[in-house]
């Protein structure tokens, strides 16, 4: 398993690093490919510019989502409207 360096490891090594609030040590956990150091009574802490890299991955993959559900909403729409067309052609 591929060990997780922390881009601040060379200032303060990883196992080194204390939460801000009750001075425990923190680990490190990925998240959506940022790391961020992990107080589990705390919380998570975030370097400057990670908050904002999560959620522009977070909202690439929601966007992708929906641009997806919205072709296969045309395609599904189409597919019936051609159905019921051909239905009121042959029974009209």
């Amino acid at each position: 398993m591929k060990k997780l360096v922390h881009k601040n490891a060379t200032i303060v090594p990883e196992k080194e690093r204390s939460c801000p609030i009750c001075g425990e040590l923190m680990h490190v956990k990925m998240i959506k490919g940022v790391s961020g150091d992990v107080c589990e009574e705390h919380g998570i802490w975030l370097d400057k510019g990670e908050f904002t890299k999560i959620t522009r991955k977070i909202k690439s993959k929601m966007t992708l989502r929906n641009s997806n559900a919205v072709k296969k909403a045309k395609m599904d729409g189409k597919v019936s409207g051609n159905l019921l067309g051909l239905l009121s052609f042959l029974f009209d």
